[in-house]
């Protein structure tokens, strides 16, 4: 009996469970185009606060639709971004759901990383007033 359930426990595990992509980025929350735009225009408002307006980072990532647009978005800003280029600090993100209406995005950059949590209430993105940062302004390069 306990074989039957440890088995069952693991299958349905393994249904709710998602995988980092080959580079280690993480993501378990459906995003629109519009909602992506929203969270790269606030992730790379803060990145030109700390790594400034014409820094480079490594951002290693798949064809998802936060992937594709998180860069696009900051390289429109001014931010160069490198692929596979270890001299710059590397880049990778987690999107986490919290419950059905909330999220937490985390970016990793170097040593340090920072997060928000994300709300929809009536179907509009909400970001929560407060973020937090691990690491400091010396985010570990």
């Amino acid at each position: 009996m306990k074989r039957v359930l440890f088995l069952l426990a693991l299958l349905l595990g393994g249904c709710a469970s998602y995988d980092a992509d080959k580079y280690g980025n993480y993501n378990d929350v459906v995003l629109t185009d519009f909602e992506a735009k929203i969270i790269a225009n606030d992730i790379t408002h803060y990145l030109q606060q700390t790594i400034g307006v014409k820094g480079v980072i490594n951002l290693n990532r798949d064809n998802s639709t936060f992937a594709r647009v998180l860069d696009e978005t900051l390289r429109y800003s001014g931010i160069g971004v490198t692929q596979q280029q270890a001299i710059y600090p590397e880049v990778n993100y987690r999107i986490e759901q919290l419950n059905q209406s909330q999220f937490v995005v985390t970016i990793i950059i170097g040593k340090g990383h920072f997060s928000k949590i994300w709300a929809l209430v009536d179907n509009k993105l909400v970001p929560l007033p407060t973020r937090t940062i691990f690491g400091g302004r010396e985010l570990g390069y």
